[in-house]
């Protein structure tokens, strides 16, 4: 088991903690009265709906590859990391969402001219955004910046080049190679068309390695490559960051002065 009880006790716990404020927080933003027009629209048919897919989509991994499974189904592990791919891209979305949001209803600007659409955000290289929010906010914000690096490493591979996957197992190096003995003399076997020598060899394989709940896109010394991640704990702390950048940039938007 790659938790312990305990663990995934907490796991589930922060879950239900977190989705809570989530509904506190999306009631609140579907109710408040706005400037614009598209500031409730991004609120409500934006942020909080990938608020509502980002809880579905961790329900959903927990369910296909449980925190306590040791071994996983090949096609559970397969469907999790679709419900992973669509959960990083609404993640990365929603905080896109609420800089957005902020830009219209604070009417934010650079150097007196409106910021452009394809620099809006709240990442660290955001600056003009970031400096337009309060000094606690602004602090807050750059509590985040190693998560941002993280979200935009993996966001960046799905969007752009490497999907994001769940490896089925871990070898030493001693089961890679029985690994590769088996997958070449059960091609062999296929050739000879001795499927059920084939189906042996294959059921061989599949009992080689330990599963590891890890997420990743690309191995390698690229700098655009990836680290593993536990993806059972990272999807409970991206739900919470995102909740928590949520709750205080709704402050900030109530911190605005009242339009006459």
């Amino acid at each position: 088991m790659p938790y312990s009880a305990e663990q995934i006790a907490e796991f589930h716990h922060s879950l239900d903690e977190w989705a809570a404020r989530e509904r506190a927080l999306s009631e609140a933003l579907i109710s408040r009265a706005y400037r614009q027009e598209r500031s409730r629209v991004m609120a409500v048919q934006g942020f909080t709906r990938r608020l509502h897919t980002l809880i579905r989509c961790i329900e959903q991994v927990y369910e296909l590859v449980p925190p306590e499974a040791e071994k996983p189904s090949r096609q559970g592990i397969n469907d999790a990391a679709i419900w992973l791919q669509a959960f990083v891209i609404n993640v990365y979305g929603a905080v896109d969402n609420l800089a957005r949001l902020w830009v219209w209803e604070a009417d934010a600007k650079y150097k007196g001219k409106p910021i452009p659409s394809m620099y809006i955000g709240l990442t660290p290289d955001n600056t003009a955004i970031r400096e337009s929010l309060s000094e606690a906010m602004q602090e807050h914000m750059s509590g985040t910046d190693a998560w941002f690096g993280y979200l935009e490493n993996y966001r960046h591979a799905l969007a752009h080049r490497i999907p994001l996957y769940i490896p089925s197992t871990r070898m030493d190096d001693e089961g890679a190679a029985e690994w590769r003995r088996l997958e070449t003399e059960s091609f062999e076997a296929l050739k000879a068309r001795n499927f059920n020598l084939y189906d042996e060899l294959l059921g061989q394989q599949s009992e080689l390695g330990v599963f590891e709940p890890w997420m990743m896109h690309a191995y390698g010394p690229d700098t655009d490559d990836g680290t593993p991640v536990r993806f059972h704990p990272q999807m409970i702390c991206d739900l919470a960051t995102v909740v928590e950048i949520g709750e205080k940039m709704l402050q900030e938007l109530d911190s605005l002065p009242q339009e006459a």
